[in-house]
């Protein structure tokens, strides 16, 4: 829970963009909060796994609904990449999957850091996927 709850302190103080390149989300109240974020006026876009896309579990469909741009991989290869940039400032990452499992009952990590380096590597990193993946 504890990952959670930075995570939501995080997005709440969120100004402009958050971009959020993950496996598979999940989780409703993860889902909440990035619904809410692009609610609050933010430009919100996801890259996740194709395949995950179609699990009975996953929330992708649910925010695309609400307006979040998504893309996917299309490849036989699983996009496993587990990180976020929030306002091109501060970067999350780690082994922290994004759903039910991985909040209530997973030893899982999350680092956030604004180190600027780090930062502008994961935004790049980001750009670079963006522009390879395909409209959901």
């Amino acid at each position: 829970m504890r990952i959670k709850k930075t995570i939501a302190n995080l997005l709440c103080d969120a100004h402009t963009t958050f971009d959020l390149c993950v496996f598979t989300i999940t989780d409703h109240q993860l889902t909440n909060q990035i619904v809410d974020c692009k609610r609050h006026g933010l430009k919100v876009r996801i890259i996740t796994d194709d395949e995950k896309t179609k699990d009975r579990d996953s929330e992708i469909i649910d925010m695309e609904r609400a307006g979040i741009d998504i893309k996917t991989d299309h490849t036989h290869y699983h996009m496993h990449n587990k990180f976020g940039i929030i306002d091109n400032q501060i970067a999350i990452t780690g082994s922290f999957n994004w759903t039910y499992t991985a909040t209530k009952h997973n030893q899982e990590n999350l680092l956030a850091t604004s180190k600027f380096e780090i930062v502008k590597q994961y935004n790049d990193e980001f750009e670079r996927l963006w522009e390879e993946m395909f409209d959901f």
